[in-house]
């Protein structure tokens, strides 16, 4: 099974240009296959190995304080707003060499395309014309830093791209495709491992207590979050060889939804799964993927949740959601909430 662009595509409405978002997604390493997504992901995943990223633990963690030092804890708390967006944003715009003052706007334009790429309740010519004019304002922001940035400038991700470049390894549209294909996810699924995996402690104080006294546990616990609540709940693969999956026969040109979150809470791998059970032994969950489109920026994704819920911790003891019923973002692909306000003890 190969991934979908020309489907996505095809849901344009009658009569509007493709290119934009077609140079978006042709060259991203999710919309690859083969050598092309090998050869792709050789150039930019360095920057995510365990090992790198464990460099990044102190980026992670000054960030979570700048966004952490100015809140009033005493009052409501936009957790979604005062960390969940800003911190993923800072981090993984140092860690490409972009300006982190530019978040807000590559936060609008992210959301722009998703909203366009995943199900949404809004009219799909809405979506367009939303996705259209973010994805082109990305493409030409992250454009001028490919132009105006130098191989040997520092060690960031952007500067690696373009020795890439200049060395024909990678061409000019697939460097700037990934690196919008990167600011995407890490604002995506980071920003939701967060905020579901706080909802899902405040529905179990009893988790919160155990966090406390066994802080050992919070990687653990982290996994586990994203098993239970995972940012994309459903993935996409074209069909490129007969096959049959389940009792289904499955022929070639066929579009699958992938329900990750259904596998996730699949009795016959996970024992009780609907249980939020941080001690939980199994198999690894399906939240990032799985084979040759295993998520290349889990391990951040991770370190990000395991610092975050290791400063907030503390805080959690009897503090409650303000705001229920938390109101969800209106798509089936991505699980996060649109607003979570808490009142911490």
């Amino acid at each position: 099974m190969t991934t979908d662009q020309d489907e996505r595509l095809a849901r344009l409405p009658a009569g509007t240009s493709s290119t934009c978002l077609r140079r978006v997604l042709h060259d991203r390493l999710m919309m690859t296959d083969g050598e092309e997504h090998r050869s792709v992901r050789r150039q930019v995943s360095w920057a995510f190995t365990a090992a790198q990223v464990r460099t990044y633990r102190d980026l992670v963690r000054a960030s979570l304080a700048e966004a952490f030092d100015p809140i009033e804890w005493s009052g409501p708390v936009d957790v979604l707003r005062q960390i969940a967006l800003p911190v993923p944003s800072r981090v993984i715009l140092s860690i490409l060499g972009f300006d982190e003052g530019d978040h807000d706007s590559l936060r609008l334009w992210t959301d722009e395309f998703y909203e366009w790429l995943a199900s949404s309740p809004a009219p799909m010519t809405e979506r367009t014309e939303h996705a259209l004019d973010g994805t082109g304002r990305m493409y030409e922001y992250v454009e001028r830093q490919v132009r105006g940035g130098r191989a040997d400038s520092d060690d960031s991700l952007l500067s690696a791209l373009i020795a890439s470049e200049e060395a024909g390894a990678l061409t000019t549209d697939q460097v700037v495709a990934n690196l919008i294909g990167i600011v995407n996810a890490a604002h995506e699924t980071t920003s939701s491992l967060m905020l579901n995996g706080t909802v899902a402690l405040l529905r179990n104080p009893g988790v919160i207590e155990d966090l406390l006294q066994h802080p050992d546990l919070i990687p653990a616990a982290v996994d586990e979050m994203a098993r239970y609540d995972a940012p994309a709940q459903i993935i996409s693969r074209l069909v490129v060889e007969a096959t049959v999956v389940g009792d289904v026969s499955c022929e070639p040109g066929t579009l699958l939804a992938l329900v990750l979150a259904s596998g996730n809470r699949d009795e016959r791998a996970f024992a009780d799964p609907d249980a939020f059970n941080i001690r939980r032994e199994g198999p690894v969950n399906l939240s990032f993927g799985h084979g040759s489109h295993f998520c290349v920026g889990t391990a951040l994704a991770r370190l990000e949740a395991i610092e975050y819920f290791t400063m907030l911790l503390p805080r959690l003891r009897g503090a409650r959601i303000v705001n229920e019923p938390i109101p969800w973002r209106p798509t089936p692909a991505f699980r996060t909430p649109d607003e979570l306000v808490v009142q911490f003890a």
